[in-house]
């Protein structure tokens, strides 16, 4: 008498079976070079489709904060290199200023010193004369020099920052004619990047299911367009950030 096969024991076996001829179907495969094969076949089909697909998902959702990553950075390097920039200019200025305002407060004090030593030397031995014209002209000479130090330090604070500012909107005009350039090789980068995982993942998924009995299979007239999978396989790969 034939034994009859219970339907859950018969479930289990077709799954076995199944699971059996997929496993040998992989090693014929890899044997074979098939896999390797289909990898090469969906980086044909879908590259450019998922390169697409991904400048898409890059213009959409990351050109915002490329830009404003990129403005952020040309502030900063603008500001680092007045900084550094500033301080040599700051001392080359100080240094002008120096001599053109002891040489104004001179040019002043001339005749007022030259008046002073007439009158101090009146009645005495040219010796003694000669030494009080030193000795006027030396301290003359000090207190113009401490009205060019008290001059300089009033006007210091805004000649750093008039400086500064010079410098920082000159190196700013630079760094932001750069960041078109810099915006579009950021976004080539990051839409290359989707697309590599995106391909990976989808070779990984392709090749994998043919260890998988159980998977989907689509009719022609079911299939997704090859657009519409290039979209899902870049969605897949993608953290869209927050707003």
């Amino acid at each position: 008498m034939t034994k009859i096969v219970q339907p859950k024991l018969l479930a289990e076996m077709q799954t076995k079976l199944r699971l059996a001829v997929a496993a040998k179907m992989g090693e014929a495969m890899t044997e074979a070079g098939m896999k390797e094969k289909l990898t090469n076949d969906i980086k044909t089909e879908y590259t450019e489709g998922t390169l697409k697909a991904a400048q898409a998902m890059v213009t959409q959702h990351f050109r915002s904060i490329f830009q404003l990553k990129l403005k952020n950075q040309a502030m900063n390097l603008a500001r680092r290199d007045a900084t550094t920039a500033a301080a040599h200019a700051v001392e080359i200025q100080v240094e002008a200023m120096k001599k053109k305002y002891f040489q104004e407060f001179e040019l002043q004090g001339d005749k007022a010193l030259q008046k002073k030593i007439e009158l101090s030397i009146v009645g005495m031995s040219p010796a003694d004369a000669e030494q009080i014209n030193a000795e006027l002209t030396k301290k003359e000479t000090q207190v113009n020099r401490e009205k060019v130090d008290v001059t300089i330090t009033e006007q210091l604070p805004a000649l750093k920052a008039k400086i500064f500012k010079d410098l920082y909107d000159q190196r700013l005009i630079i760094e932001t004619a750069l960041i078109n350039a810099k915006l579009i090789k950021m976004e080539s980068n990051k839409a290359q990047a989707i697309t590599d995982a995106a391909i990976q993942r989808k070779i990984r998924t392709d090749v994998d299911r043919i260890s998988e009995p159980e998977a989907a299979v689509f009719n022609d007239d079911d299939a997704p367009t090859p657009e519409v999978i290039e979209k899902a396989m870049v969605a897949a790969v993608v953290v869209v950030p927050k707003p």
